[in-house]
């Protein structure tokens, strides 16, 4: 769990199917937003995979005088109204299913989000004709969620409102505006389901921050990658290179392992018998596919695996009928 070590108490994670995602220590960033306080963590995201944002804080946090307004971003948008901390009454918790919004009727909606494939595209307009494109390609690969300490307001009528419509894919034109991002692999993205539920009457109201220039007091910062970018990354270790069949334990196969090594033993020498007869030097690692002998050594119904051993030539001395050319080395 991402934690503030000048700052206990508030608490973020990202889950999935209620259990909370690994989170790993990445490269050093600064603050995006100047936050007071800030962590980042590096986390592993799978293609059309639901997640949940958990928020809240606990006993242990000691700002208690005023209450915290949270914001949810993804790209750098926001995913719309989401309730406030009362920090009077903890431990407190919220979770974020996905993006919010208001219809004409003042019901709030809720449509639940997912990671996917970020795709390539050539033809795509550039993000610097686009504010809200330039906004999402400088957090590219970015859920970061932000407390702000404040007052709470009387009620606001309630208006309608729709999240900004996430990234679908980038062009070589937006890798341009990637910022502090470019270079770093990133094949994962986030979408929005087109369906919603209600969840209930919304219900708007004022907040007044009171940290200078309404900064974020706080800042949870998650960058989403596939377990391959996190590997390329060297944020997680890379997977080691399987050993060949060949060469392991034979006691230490299983079954569909001694099936396979089988019929790649079957295969091998198909092939010596294709190519018998061909002349070859009488050396080991050449040695003439028709003075091979074989010993089977292991045997199923499918196959055989043998042990190949080449046979070699009987040395004799010149006789009579043999033409012997001398050869001096002066």
């Amino acid at each position: 769990m991402a934690v503030l070590p000048n700052c206990p108490g508030l608490e973020v994670t990202i889950q999935v199917d209620g259990k909370p995602l690994q989170e790993y220590d990445g490269p050093a960033r600064p603050p995006t937003d100047q936050s007071i306080h800030f962590v980042s963590k590096y986390v592993e995201g799978m293609p059309d995979v639901k997640f949940t944002l958990k928020y809240g804080a606990n006993k242990s946090y000691k700002h208690t005088a005023h209450s915290l307004y949270t914001k949810v971003l993804v790209n750098g948008l926001n995913l719309g109204p989401i309730p406030f901390l009362k920090t009077k009454s903890l431990p407190a918790s919220y979770a974020c299913n996905g993006a919010y919004s208001i219809d004409n009727m003042g019901n709030k909606l809720c449509s639940p989000i997912k990671f996917g494939k970020l795709k390539l595209s050539r033809d795509h307009l550039s993000a610097s004709s686009e504010p809200e494109r330039a906004v999402q390609m400088k957090n590219l690969g970015i859920i970061q969620v932000t407390f702000h300490r404040g007052l709470i307001l009387g009620p606001l009528p309630a208006k309608k409102w729709t999240p900004k419509a996430l990234l679908e894919d980038i062009s070589e034109r937006d890798m341009k505006t990637l910022g502090s991002l470019k270079g770093e692999p990133l094949s994962l993205r986030c979408q929005v389901s087109q369906e919603s539920e209600s969840v209930g009457a919304s219900r708007i109201r004022g907040f007044t921050p009171i940290d200078h220039k309404a900064k974020p007091f706080a800042t949870f910062q998650f960058h989403y990658r596939t377990k391959e970018d996190l590997q390329l990354l060297e944020v997680i270790e890379r997977s080691p290179s399987p050993v060949p069949l060949e060469e392991r334990d034979p006691a230490t196969l299983s079954h569909a392992e001694l099936l396979q090594l089988l019929e790649t033993q079957k295969k091998q020498n198909e092939l010596l018998k294709l190519t018998k007869g061909v002349k070859r030097e009488p050396d080991e690692s050449t040695a003439d596919p028709s003075r091979i002998l074989t010993k089977s050594i292991f045997e199923d119904d499918d196959c055989a695996v043998t042990e190949v051993r080449p046979v070699k030539r009987q040395k004799h001395a010149p006789n009579a009928s043999d033409e012997v050319i001398a050869i001096d080395e002066d």
